[in-house]
């Protein structure tokens, strides 16, 4: 695994990291070139803001079907938030 890209995105005081793979594997006797994106969530504690978790959000597809999944993948990744009530 080759890393190829590793930034940070977002605001000053909870940054997510992204970072991009590539890959080589064997898929049905086949060499298939794969992309892994990679991204690292802070989310702050709805109680305690001082306290936060770290969520790893990872998407996989072949380097020709990245660009048809990314969007999705980056909406997917704009939609996560912490719980605001009990037993969600």
């Amino acid at each position: 695994m080759q890393l190829v890209d590793r930034r940070e995105v977002g605001p000053d005081d909870a940054p997510a990291l992204v970072q991009r793979f590539l890959l080589s594997a064997a898929v049905n006797d086949e060499l298939r070139e794969l992309a892994q994106v990679q991204v690292y969530l802070p989310l702050a504690d709805t109680v305690d803001p001082h306290k936060y978790a770290v969520i790893k959000l990872a998407l996989a597809a072949t380097t020709e079907q990245l660009h048809e999944v990314l969007e999705e993948f980056q909406d997917f990744v704009r939609s996560v938030r912490p719980s605001t009530s009990e037993g969600n």
